[in-house]
């Protein structure tokens, strides 16, 4: 840090005999070395911000894809309540998350899925007793077996059009579970896959295809956003 603000200070000189304008990196340097104390805070809680985003995203572990391009996340060491799948990470896109990734998380309230992820694996977010909110983009194609089973305080979950499979007690024992909302066609469903979520009930969207009175045991109505 010591050779930065005195970098920042030649600088400054130069500029004052007319030599060649520093670039705004430079600046920023010179001003940073120079501001008050309450400016100083700022910056430093700028960088503790910008630290805390980057130890976020090391905080999941995951495995390379065959082809090299692609990976599927496989754990999660963190203790956050709102979590947000990365798009990408080292330069490779997210395409899964895999089976008992987030397994008892208990502490876990909120997910983002990005539109990135094709796949959520068996057992990917079994026994989250505290997840609350899941939010998936438009580009999930298949929801594994067990894959939200005893998440028992979701009341609610939106399945997006682009999901076709939904495996066996993929939402077993969400107790708290009153709305299933799909934005798409019937999924492929296992009969069992909202096993013992007696208050469920599952909404379609209008025009939508491949919809019945009763989908995977559970009464269905038209939805009306």
């Amino acid at each position: 840090m010591k050779s930065v603000i005195q970098y920042g200070k030649k600088s400054q000189q130069k500029q004052t005999k007319g030599t060649k304008r520093n670039s705004p990196f430079v600046s920023f340097v010179s001003f940073c070395s120079n501001s008050s104390l309450s400016v100083k805070f700022v910056i430093q809680l700028f960088c503790f911000l910008l630290l805390a985003a980057t130890a976020a995203q090391a905080q999941f572990t995951f495995v390379v894809n065959p082809g090299n391009t692609t990976v599927t996340i496989t754990g999660y060491t963190g203790d956050g309540v709102a979590v947000s799948i990365p798009a990408a990470t080292n330069g490779m896109q997210v395409t899964g998350i895999g089976g008992d990734a987030f397994l008892d998380c208990e502490d876990l309230a909120g997910i983002t899925i990005p539109g990135s992820v094709t796949n959520i694996g068996v057992g990917a977010f079994d026994q989250c007793a505290g997840l609350t909110n899941v939010s998936m983009t438009n580009g999930v194609i298949s929801i594994g077996a067990d894959a939200f089973e005893y998440c028992a305080s979701l009341a609610s979950i939106t399945i997006p059009a682009s999901v076709t499979n939904i495996g066996g007690q993929a939402f077993e024992a969400c107790g708290s579970l009153a709305g299933v909302y799909f934005k798409g066609d019937a999924p492929a469903a296992i009969s069992s896959a909202f096993l013992s979520d007696n208050k469920a009930t599952i909404y379609y969207m209008p025009g939508a295809t491949g919809w019945k009175s009763i989908y995977a045991r559970r009464p269905t109505v038209p939805w009306k956003p």
